[in-house]
Parts: structure tokens; sequence; C-alpha cells
């Protein structure tokens, strides 16, 4: 087992919001009247037809999987060059999911859907996955790694 002291913390929060954000796809994103929909089941659906954005969650779930692979990664590899880079590609993918998910978002009142509360895990887990890494990175930066 590692060392507690040379636990990257702020890279296991990166984490947790990675595990956030892909468990937010599988619950409900969307509910139009009286059916919820999860991020994952609402891309293709013939119920939701004319929502904008719907592959919004499969794409949520994917580049999460990669920010839960690029934060783990910077877990136990603290001070490490390769770190900057992978906190650099987390916060864009994140700000990608962030910005997917708003506009996802907007479309949901065009099909008169309420957002449910596994898009609104799933943007706490994108906030949370956009702030840690960036926050590490900005870190590593001053440190001169």
């Amino acid at each position: 087992m590692s060392d507690s002291r040379k636990v990257n913390w702020i890279g296991a929060a990166g984490v947790l919001g990675s595990l956030i954000m892909i468990i937010g796809v599988f619950v409900s994103w969307i509910n139009v009247d009286g059916t919820g929909y999860s991020g994952w089941s609402a891309m293709g659906n013939d119920a939701l037809a004319g929502l904008g954005y719907d592959y919004a969650g499969p794409l949520t779930l994917c580049l999460a999987i990669l920010t839960l692979i690029f934060t783990y990664v910077t877990v136990y590899r603290e001070g490490h060059k390769a770190n900057l880079w992978l906190d650099v590609l987390s916060v864009l993918l994140a700000l990608i999911v962030i910005i997917y998910m708003c506009l996802f978002a907007g479309a949901a009142g065009d099909v008169g859907g309420s957002l449910g509360g596994g898009y609104w895990t799933a943007i706490i887990g994108a906030l949370i996955t956009f702030f840690c890494p960036l926050y590490d990175g900005y870190v590593q930066y001053k440190a001169g790694i």
C-alpha cells in the first residue's frame, strides 16, 4: 500500500468527481410526461424526438471515463512532469462535458421536459472534475514541475 503522505489528495477529489459524473449518466436526466430518461437512454429515444444534444449522456460517459483514468494516474505520481499535462487534459475534457450538458439543458425545454437529479449529479461531478485538476495543475506549475 502506498504511503498516505505521497497521495495527491486533490487528484483523489478529481477521481471522485469523475465517478460522480459516471454515476449521474445512468440516473434520470430529463423527465417528460412523468417518465424519466437517463443520460444514456435519452439518445435516440423515440419518445424524445426533437431533443437536441441527446448524445450528451454517452459523450459525458466517455469523457468521464477518460478523466477518471487521467486523474487516477495523478493520484500516486505526485511531482511527475506528465501530471501537469494530464491535469490540463482533464480540465479540457470536463469543460467540454459542462458545455454539452448546458446545451442539453437548453434543449430539454424544447420537448417540454424538466431536468432530473442525474443531470445535476453529473454536472456537479463535472465541476469537481474541472476545478480539482485545475487547482492541482496550478500548484504544479507554480512549483516548477
